[in-house]
């Protein structure tokens, strides 16, 4: 469960909003509360990577891009308003943009091993031949 909860004093509009999980534990409990009563979606792939909130869910549903960080997960406020926060209508382009960068680091991944094997091969080959 939810350990600590604060949405940042009033007289500072840069504090973030933060939840910090007891004893650093993700558990489904706590995934289950974070989504019930927060509308924050995190280690949905089974692993924790960005920590996702709604706003507005009913009328015009926006989404914040969080951090988490040895159990606690924070969503950056400026001037009273979250920072990293895009429309969700907006969800399949950023979808289709990090495929692309997934496929991007794939693709380079595999150029820097198919040179290193290259390398690596061809340096046996004229060792024997000599």
């Amino acid at each position: 469960m939810l350990s600590y909860i604060e949405w940042g004093e009033t007289n500072d509009p840069d504090e973030p909003f933060y939840l910090t999980a007891e004893d650093q534990t993700w558990d489904e409990a706590t995934l289950k509360q974070l989504r019930d009563e927060y509308n924050i979606f995190f280690m949905n792939g089974g692993e924790g990577v960005v920590p996702v909130m709604i706003l507005h869910p009913e009328t015009m549903p926006m989404v914040v891009f969080g951090i988490e960080d040895d159990g606690m997960v924070a969503f950056a406020r400026e001037y009273g308003h979250f920072k990293h926060c895009i429309s969700a209508a907006w969800i399949p382009g950023l979808i289709a943009d990090l495929a692309a960068a997934k496929a991007f680091c794939d693709a380079k991944q595999n150029e820097v091993f198919e040179l290193e094997y290259e390398a690596r091969f061809s340096s046996e080959d004229e060792t024997e031949k000599a």
